[in-house]
């Protein structure tokens, strides 16, 4: 038993575009392999034949389509001031059952449903007659496009009401609990973003730690790191214990906000008018893991006198001398250059 196809649709022989909204495709693609994030496996994709304007809507499954289309199909027309004519579908159960059918009754004759003209299509695609092309207005996309722009330029604002003092929850002091997840601002920061020869492990034995709350606080410090190479070591170097991190990594982790406590005026400065000679530097720390036993690729090009690229990384293999770990940095080093 072959495998049954549908008959594309035929060529244009003549230009058919008449005006916005004249003729509108609608497909829905899926389901997908692979579901997105939001779970969603369908692609329900609308396109105006007159500007090729093209809307696209991720659905989870097929049923969702209904509403959207309804929903969709009135809200176009509002915004641009014009009707819709004709809608060109695959006649597929997504766009023709009773739902669609009674809301396309509703509209009246003046929407027309075309398929491909198939034996089995109970909507035959008809001529359409040709009309002088009048071009849209700019300002009938401005229309459209305007939501989208107040929402993305004009944010809704969030009020928040004071709460009366007899009816505000009780402050809990973070500090009494076993953990503390908060950084204390009144602590005196410190010289350095790691104590001199900490050497960060497993730490298997270790009290547990959140592992969400101590991943966002790596996130928000390797996002420091593209403007400040000074603690890109040590953030690196915590951010390896993120599946399972303990008391000990997060004291660690306040460490360097300490550190950039102290430093929050410390930032890279880019004069002009100087040499454009490129000069590199790199360093590894031999079998720096005490995990696996890795070394660490450490490098820094400058442009002149102006540093313009830096990294921190543990080796991909476990170097046997202090020399090969060298090497293997120097590399990581010669090839950020090229």
């Amino acid at each position: 038993m072959g495998k049954s196809k549908k008959q594309s649709h035929k060529p244009k022989s003549e230009d058919t575009n008449q005006e916005k909204l004249y003729l509108l495709h609608m497909d829905i693609c899926g389901p997908m392999y692979v579901a997105s994030v939001n779970r969603k496996k369908y692609i329900l994709v609308i396109v105006d034949d007159y500007s090729r304007f093209t809307w696209v809507k991720f659905l989870a499954s097929k049923d969702e389509a209904l509403d959207f289309i309804i929903k969709f199909l009135k809200m176009i027309q509002v915004r641009l001031n014009a009707t819709i004519r004709n809608i060109r579908t695959d006649n597929g159960t997504g766009f023709v059952n009773q739902t669609l059918c009674s809301y396309y009754e509703s509209v009246g004759p003046g929407l027309q449903l075309m398929t491909p003209a198939t034996s089995s299509s109970r909507f035959v695609s008809n001529p359409i007659p040709q009309r002088p092309c009048n071009p849209s207005q700019r300002d009938d996309w401005d229309r459209l496009l305007q939501p989208m722009f107040d929402e993305y330029f004009n944010p809704l604002k969030i009020v928040i009401s004071p709460v009366p003092v007899a009816n505000a929850p009780i402050a809990v002091d973070l500090a009494d609990l076993p953990v503390s997840t908060s950084i204390n601002q009144d602590a005196p920061s410190t010289n350095t973003p790691m104590v001199e020869k900490n050497k960060l492990d497993k730490d298997l034995q270790g009290t547990p730690f959140d592992a969400t709350l101590y991943r966002g606080m790596i996130g928000s410090l390797m996002y420091l790191t593209s403007s400040r190479p000074d603690i890109i070591y040590a953030v690196c170097l915590c951010a390896r214990s993120q599946a399972k991190p303990t008391e000990k990594h997060l004291n660690t982790v306040k460490q360097i906000f300490r550190y950039l406590k102290g430093t929050i005026n410390m930032g890279l400065w880019y004069s002009k008018d100087t040499s454009m000679s490129l000069t590199a530097y790199s360093d590894a720390d031999h079998a720096g893991c005490q995990d696996t036993r890795r070394s660490t690729s450490g490098s820094a090009e400058f442009l002149g006198d102006k540093l313009v690229s830096w990294s921190s990384k543990k080796q991909k293999s476990t170097a046997i001398s202090s020399t090969e770990a060298e090497y293997i940095a120097l590399c990581g080093c010669c090839a950020q250059i090229q």
